[in-house]
């Protein structure tokens, strides 16, 4: 298949599965549940979609199995809405990639580390003021 026409697909089941999650009645699919990502194979036999959902773990995977169990649905949606011959298998997985973003960040927070560059804005702004350097570069860097 075509990178451009497998893109346009990724993008247009993304859109239909997004549209059919906000539509679905389930108690337990929290309003805080997106579909992060959709990648289809070339062949079209599969689609691997990737939520993103905010809670504690117990809720994720209960949220998963209730999308997981919900495939039927959301292939029906993509078959009403798209012409293709062949409406690939789902693999309906967590995306964790926001929590680890944000796990890494709480990491980075912690450590007091100092750059070279961390002095270069308070450099430049000196030289900007008509401060001139002596050292190698005019930010002050030897």
């Amino acid at each position: 298949m075509d990178r451009r026409r497998q893109e346009r697909l990724n993008a247009e089941i993304k859109r239909i599965i997004g549209s059919a999650l906000t539509n679905m009645k389930d108690p337990n699919i929290s309003s805080l549940t997106s579909v992060t990502e959709v990648n289809i194979t070339s062949d079209m036999s599969f689609c691997d979609v990737k939520f993103s959902i905010m809670g504690n773990q117990k809720e994720k995977n209960k949220i998963i199995e209730t999308l997981r169990n919900a495939e039927g649905y959301f292939k029906k949606e993509i078959s009403d809405s798209l012409s293709i011959r062949q409406i690939p298998k789902l693999r309906i997985s967590l995306d964790e990639s926001i929590e680890y973003a944000n796990h890494i960040n709480s990491i980075l927070k912690t450590l007091d580390i100092k750059h070279k560059d961390d002095n270069a804005v308070e450099a430049f702004e000196n030289y900007s003021e008509g401060e001139v350097y002596q050292d190698e570069d005019d930010f002050g860097r030897e």
